[in-house]
């Protein structure tokens, strides 16, 4: 309950209209980042989350919350001006997005670690299955051409960068997978229970990473 401040920015999100649900549920919210692709959808936030006094960084005043215009006021020709609506406000913020993501890239220094972790990992391996070398490197092999295969096909320039990020952390998981995968075998094979408790790491992290790329 005495959580106030959320940034949620980078994470692509498929139900909106859930999130902002569930974010109504922390009464003492006072400070929210999240991507926002219209006004439809600021204004769903601000109903929804009355306790806000700030959205993306942007302050959020009493007649944002309530939607009431401002009181008119009478200058001195006496024609009077009515103040900026609620609607109007806010097309003068960004809310949208809060700050410009940054997309990210597959880089070849990201291949190159997990190249020299694998190498590590045949090196152990070599000690007790020399004769399974070969298949480990032809193994590595084909993973890196399977994601690499998959993320070029999955990319496209029109995407959004949240879709384009979600590609890369994907890929970038997979290069680790299969470290994951072939440290588990040998761990198994010489000590079952540190292999045991290898896999339940592997698991729990592999559904943390399916949940943030299903948000």
């Amino acid at each position: 309950e005495t959580l106030e401040i959320i940034n949620i920015n980078s994470n692509l999100f498929s139900e909106f209209e859930q999130v902002v649900a569930s974010l109504s549920t922390i009464p003492n919210l006072k400070h929210l980042s999240m991507n926002l692709d219209d006004n439809d959808q600021v204004k769903i936030v601000l109903d929804s989350l009355p306790s806000l006094e700030s959205l993306n960084e942007q302050p959020v005043s009493k007649e944002d919350l309530d939607g009431e215009p401002e009181e008119e006021e009478e200058d001195e020709e006496g024609i009077m001006h009515q103040q900026e609506s609620k609607e109007e406000k806010e097309e003068h913020y960004d809310y949208g997005s809060g700050q410009e993501l940054e997309e990210m890239e597959m880089k070849p220094e990201d291949l190159e670690g997990v190249a020299m972790l694998y190498d590590s990992i045949r090196a152990l391996r070599r000690k007790t299955e020399p004769n399974k070398d070969k298949i480990l490197a032809q193994d590595f092999d084909n993973c890196i051409k399977g994601i690499m295969m998959e993320l070029k096909e999955s990319f496209k320039p029109d995407d959004p960068v949240q879709i384009k990020n979600t590609y890369i952390l994907k890929a970038k998981y997979g290069l680790y997978e299969i470290c994951y995968q072939k440290m588990i075998e040998y761990l198994r094979l010489n000590d079952p229970h540190a292999g045991e408790i290898m896999e339940n790491i592997r698991t729990g992290h592999g559904s943390i990473m399916e949940e943030m790329l299903n948000l």
